[in-house]
């Protein structure tokens, strides 16, 4: 996960993980966002919306929250809020400047490269399978 804030407390970045490719092959652009905090949020947790590129839009998949943060350490928890598909876990832990981020990131890179060739070998061999069956569907006797 790479994260950045702006002055203004705008938080944004990128995820990318193993499963995170497996289960959005297509397009694994995932990104990480929380807008500026106004007067009203100062009274709840800080949201993070993760949003996946559909349609040449980033549409939200999940929301999370902050449920822990350690200065100490440098790691945020972060638990789902909402997650219709339920892709991500129910918490997750971050750590920043870890030392093996550059190795790890090439890693998933070329990983993430691959899900799509991945998907379309799990799919082919059931499409295939079906084909036949509705060319005989078709065939009048």
């Amino acid at each position: 996960m790479q994260v950045s804030a702006n002055e203004y407390d705008e938080i944004n970045g990128e995820i990318l993980s193993q499963d995170l490719c497996e289960a959005l092959p297509i397009t694994w652009v995932v990104s990480i966002e929380s807008p500026v905090r106004g007067i009203f949020s100062l009274f709840s947790n800080r949201k993070f919306y993760i949003k996946q590129l559909r349609n040449n839009l980033m549409e939200t998949v999940t929301i999370m929250e902050i449920i822990s943060l350690d200065d100490t350490k440098g790691t945020v928890s972060l638990q789902r809020v909402a997650d219709p598909f339920e892709i991500l876990p129910v918490k997750v832990s971050l750590a920043k400047d870890l030392p093996a981020f550059d190795d790890d990131f090439n890693e998933i890179s070329e990983f993430c490269a691959d899900s799509p060739k991945r998907l379309r070998e799990r799919v082919l061999p059931l499409y295939r399978i079906t084909l036949p069956l509705k060319r005989l569907e078709s065939t009048s006797f």
